[in-house]
């Protein structure tokens, strides 16, 4: 699903240049949109789904211009999925309990830890997060996700 409004940063056309205020705007603002989440139409998009939307990246395929599937960076689609893990993730964080991720394969599951994880440790200062897997290739999948989300995060 595309959500085409101009609260999402990813729609925005033109970023203001940075050493001005309306720069220093933006980002106290998109840091708030990141933090507590937007209302869109009446619809509350949690802050960790805003962040995964708009801030992320991860690698999807994408048809070429001759019909081959190729591999390239791009902000994450909103699927049902992310809505789900968003709203369950919000819930946690007001109830200060545990989020535990579990699903199918190639649900998105290490798009969404990476993500979190991420996120959490460039907007919470001091912050730590455990990584724990199954075995190490696991281990390196995920960091390798994290390590592709940071290179790619806007500036």
């Amino acid at each position: 699903m595309e959500i085409k409004s101009t609260e999402f940063f990813r729609n925005i056309k033109s970023l203001p240049p940075p050493g001005t205020q309306d720069f220093d705007d933006l980002i106290t603002w998109e840091i708030e949109k990141c933090l507590g989440g937007v209302t869109i139409g009446g619809v509350h998009i949690p802050g960790i789904l805003y962040r995964h939307l708009n801030h992320w990246h991860i690698i999807v395929d994408k048809k070429d211009n001759w019909g081959n599937i190729v591999r390239v960076p791009a902000r994450p689609d909103l699927r049902d999925n992310e809505w789900e893990r968003g709203e369950y993730y919000q819930k946690c964080q007001e109830h200060q309990t545990g989020y535990i991720e579990v699903g199918l394969r190639q649900g998105g599951k290490s798009e969404w830890e990476a993500s979190i994880i991420g996120m959490t440790a460039i907007l919470f200062e001091n912050s730590q997060s455990v990584l724990v897997a199954g075995n190490g290739a696991d281990m390196r999948l995920l960091t390798e996700k994290i390590d592709f989300g940071w290179k790619h995060m806007w500036q």
